[in-house]
């Protein structure tokens, strides 16, 4: 074994080129293909952990004439649906209220005071029943079973009190305390729970009241059945027999009804049939399949890298490989030295990028990605990948070994001269070059819809928007606040809203001549509307004072759906006005029925946006700031500029963007290297050939022209194979966008000139090198 293995070495060694270029395409698709696997892994496996996680099921409600299902249900719901039907074991109501916007705690300290925003959510007695908690202090299981508890994490708990010893503590949300009775270990990155505190509601909160009635739809529900369960038997023995169905219905119109929806957990993360997705973390299952097919491309071309390099350098190794067989050599053992040595260049390699994905993933992954891709627990999975690098290291070695055994050791003596059949090189080739096209293709498909969201007029003016959170201290002192903010000469406007775009929010329905319409709505006051500039098509905005009271605007959407007009009686208000559609949500979404409905009590009021002048964004900060603390000295100043608020929307789209330019520029680096490789060996092999073509008059023109036709042909036949295939996949893409960019020709020619101009740059330079060398001195040597 160790004469084995210092032959093996000694062919690395000699073969110097090859092993270089083999290493560096190799590590860097292995690097790529590493970090790719884990973050797809990581999103197919959200939830998992839960034990009883394929029994696990979200209720959604889809209300008549609406595209989407919604999470928000009638507090009653799960209790009544579980005492009727046996398949339920337990359901539970999880509010993760924290997704929309941190909430503001403080508790004691042996120094003190201290406080913090915190993701937090409302739970109830059955959550654990539920979903899989692992308790290192309190009560376990049982945490919750009293109203006004809350179960913590493991790290609020070292970051608050630095220790995980802290049952009986207090924790104060707005004017109310919460004993902490559990402390549970850190939940993974990949859950639908992300919450940091879980509180519990007392029976005279006012969710809690309103939870056990059927007249307010706002609590997430979520249900476990027995196992085995036919979850589509069960919901439509739901739909047909629940008594919480007829609930429901009297909200609609007659004849029309609700229909109650069994989404599995396993399948939350990449749903997009909801219109509630920021409350619950989701992802674009179509861009994970993809990254996941793009890991498979470049490991691809990388292996197809090191077959041609191998077969080109055949050649190379043939004299002595047969010399070794006439000697006595067997092919058993040449075979077994040339798979050995694949092995040791792909383990390498393996054991190469597995240090380097480490490295960046520790370094990039939380910028990158918002969180850390768990590295070293899950095992099996590298176990996986290091056995498929086995399996193409041995296949390569077979291949290549074939190639070089095939033939009786005197023929190959005679006749192998590197002038072998090129069709599968050329095949691998065109593949490679197709994989890199379509890869260019998709990059510039990404960047060009991620350019088209940002740069889109939405319907109204984001800009120079700064929008505060509201608190009880600002309502309390609402038209104060506004006149503070007005003293101010860098302010230009100031306007109060429940909501701002970014966010549905809630939904409510409105009665017009007998008839239940369901629509998005926020109430605003007189100033809201016109200050953002939305765009008035019929009627006029809301004026101030009571006579506008309870009026409503809503745009052409609501209009047309529901045959709406100006001076149409909507509950108890008029249709004052009509505005052209806008985009209240992100362009993945279609415009939907809008109602601005107007008020003057600064309890609907969740926000206060300001207007000021783009040359003084500082100052007018800073005025806002100081108000603020005037007025509510003791918690902490929330804020956002809208147009950023509005571009964070896209932030997943932009990662996206990222990962697919990073990883389709590796690719372009591994394949260029190859090319590289495989235009010295051809030149090399040539050798005498241009040689003969120089003396009979051959300019270097024509012999540059003869080395690089191959790869020409090549890159035209990929980009042929190339592009419908890029272009299915990016529309495929683009089918998750209600509003997207359009595919031109340019970017098929951009993607297949840069791929024409690499294959040049990169076979250029030795074709030159051969072509200008002196014939005399090549004939010689030959």
């Amino acid at each position: 074994m160790n004469t084995q293995l210092k032959l093996v070495f000694i062919n690395l060694k000699k073969s110097k080129l090859t092993t270089i270029l083999n290493l560096t395409g190799l590590v860097s698709a292995f690097t790529a293909f590493i970090l790719i696997m884990l973050y797809v892994w990581h999103e197919y496996q959200y939830d998992t952990y839960n034990e009883h996680f394929s029994d696990i099921y979200r209720v959604e409600v889809k209300q008549p004439r609406q595209d989407k299902t919604s999470v928000y249900l009638m507090g009653p719901t799960g209790e009544t649906i579980t005492n009727e039907f046996p398949e339920i074991e337990t359901s539970t109501i999880y509010m993760p209220w924290g997704s929309w916007e941190e909430g503001f705690f403080q508790w004691e300290t042996e120094r003190g005071k201290a406080d913090g925003l915190e993701v937090y959510a409302y739970g109830d007695e059955n959550l654990s029943d539920i979903f899989t908690f692992n308790f290192l202090e309190g009560e376990g299981p049982d945490a919750l079973s009293q109203p006004g508890t809350g179960i913590i994490s493991q790290s609020f708990a070292q970051k608050a009190w630095g220790e995980t010893n802290v049952t009986g503590k207090q924790l104060k949300h707005g004017d109310e305390y919460f004993t902490v009775t559990g402390v549970y270990e850190d939940l993974p990155q990949n859950s639908v729970v992300q919450a940091s505190i879980i509180l519990r509601l007392r029976e005279s909160s006012h969710h809690i009241q309103r939870a056990q009635t059927w007249s307010i739809v706002n609590y997430p529900t979520f249900i476990r059945v027995k196992p085995g369960t036919d979850a589509e038997g069960l919901q439509h023995k739901i739909n047909q027999q629940s008594a919480s169905i007829e609930k429901y219905n009297k909200f609609l119109n007659e004849g029309e009804s609700v229909q109650l929806v069994l989404r599995p957990l396993g399948e939350l993360h990449f749903t997009t049939g909801v219109a509630e997705t920021p409350l619950f973390s989701s992802n674009n299952k179509t861009f994970v399949d993809a990254l996941f097919l793009v890991g498979i491309l470049i490991v691809i071309v990388a292996l197809i890298n090191y077959i041609n390099l191998s077969t080109a350098s055949i050649p190379q190794r043939i004299k002595s490989v047969s010399i070794f067989r006439i000697l006595g050599g067997s092919r058993f053992n040449v075979s077994k030295n040339i798979i050995l040595e694949s092995l040791i260049i792909f383990g390498t390699s393996f054991l190469l990028a597995t240090l380097l994905a480490f490295y960046l993933i520790h370094e990039f992954s939380p910028t990158l990605l918002g969180f850390s891709l768990p590295f070293f627990e899950d095992f099996w999975l590298f176990g996986a990948l290091g056995l498929s690098i086995v399996l193409f290291a041995v296949a390569a070695g077979a291949y290549q070994s074939w190639q070089i055994t095939t033939h009786k050791p005197i023929i190959s003596l005679k006749r192998f001269n590197g002038r072998q059949k090129g069709t599968l090189r050329a095949v691998l080739t065109v593949t490679q070059f197709a994989a890199t096209i379509a890869l260019i293709i998709a990059s510039a498909g990404v960047i060009k819809q991620v350019k088209f969201m940002e740069g889109s007029y939405l319907g109204y003016n984001k800009d120079n928007t700064l929008v505060v959170r509201m608190n009880q201290d600002l309502r309390d002192k609402y038209n104060h606040f506004e006149e503070r903010l007005l003293e101010s000469p860098n302010i230009k406007e100031v306007a109060f809203s429940r909501a701002v775009p970014g966010y549905a929010k809630e939904m409510n329905s409105f009665v017009v001549d007998g008839q239940r319409c369901q629509v998005w709505y926020w109430a605003v006051d007189e100033s809201y509307i016109p200050m953002m500039d939305f765009q008035l098509k019929e009627g006029r905005f809301f004026r101030e004072g009571e006579g506008d009271l309870n009026n409503i605007i809503c745009n052409e959407a609501a209009a047309q759906k529901y045959g709406w007009n100006l001076g149409t009686e909507v509950n108890n208000g008029v249709l004052v006005g009509i505005l052209k559609d806008f985009n209240y949500v992100s362009l993945r979404e279609n415009v939907e029925p809008f109602v601005f409905w107007y008020n003057e009590n600064p309890r609907y009021f969740g926000n206060v946006s300001v207007k000021f002048s783009a040359t003084n964004v500082k100052e007018a900060l800073s005025d806002v700031r100081t108000v603020y603390r005037e007025l509510s000295p003791e918690l902490p100043f929330r804020y956002f500029f809208l147009d950023e608020h509005m571009e964070a929307l896209y932030r997943n789209e932009s990662r996206q963007a990222g990962f697919i330019i990073a990883f389709s520029f590796l690719s372009i680096i591994v394949s260029i290297l190859g090319i590289v490789g495989l235009s010295i060996f051809i030149s090399l092999y040539k050798t005498k050939e241009i040689g003969v073509r120089k003396v009979n008059g051959a300019t270097i023109t024509e012999v540059m022209t003869m080395l690089n036709r191959d790869f020409l042909k090549w890159v035209l036949i990929a980009f042929v194979i190339a592009a419908p295939l890029g272009w299915l996949a990016v529309n495929r893409w683009l089918e998750n966008f209600a509003y997207r960019t359009t595919l031109n020709w340019w970017i098929f020619a951009l993607s297949g000139i840069l791929a024409l101009v690499m294959a040049l740059l990169a076979v250029s330079w030795q074709s030159w090198k051969a072509a200008t060398r002196n014939p005399a001195e090549v004939l010689r040597d030959e």
